[in-house]
């Protein structure tokens, strides 16, 4: 998010030349990872991510709505590692932290499938299903990270959603095809 708020401001209209920004952090409407609304990823720089949001390009959200749906588990693991025992067993291993972290503190057997459904969208988008609206990034008090949805075709009386890009935000995921897709191609 620093990154591309940093090429904003050296230059606004890089947004033009940008055909799409896909990118894995906040919620819509699940809860948040680091606090009870916010998203690791957006409340690193909130400041930035409510540029990225608000700039002139084409924005996916890849958030916890769907990663939160996703679980990755050892047997997928186990079986990308016996095709593909390099790449494959050095992911398991990396893995497992990931896992133990998650179970310990979710009682799950496995992970929520974040970053790579970012990779996943831009193979295959129609593996997800999307809702347009403005997402605004709160960048102070207690909301601070908070990724605020406001659907397509809604009117707000504050102003601070009028002229906002339409983001593709990602509600739906065919998890079966996710994980199909994600051990096909590491195996």
């Amino acid at each position: 998010m620093g990154n591309l708020a940093e090429a904003l401001e050296l230059d606004p209209e890089v947004a033009s030349l940008v055909d799409e920004v896909v990118l894995m952090g906040g919620t819509a409407i699940e809860y948040g990872n680091v606090s009870p609304v916010a998203e690791a990823n957006i409340m690193n720089d909130p400041h930035a991510a409510d540029k990225v949001f608000t700039a002139a390009w084409q924005v996916t959200m890849i958030g916890l709505d769907v990663t939160h749906q996703v679980l990755l588990d050892n047997p997928i693991l186990e079986r990308i590692r016996e095709a593909n025992p390099t790449e494959g067993g050095f992911l398991y291993d990396c893995a497992q932290h990931y896992i133990n972290f998650y179970s310990s503190r979710f009682d799950m057997d496995g992970c929520y499938f974040h970053d790579a459904s970012t990779i996943a969208y831009v193979i295959d988008p129609s593996i997800f299903g999307v809702e347009l609206g403005a997402v605004r990034v709160a960048c102070e008090g207690i909301g601070i990270g908070q990724t605020i949805f406001a659907p397509e075709g809604m009117d707000f009386p504050t102003p601070h959603w009028n002229d906002i890009p339409m983001t593709q935000v990602c509600m739906e995921v065919d998890s079966e095809r996710l994980l199909k897709l994600f051990e096909t191609t590491l195996s």
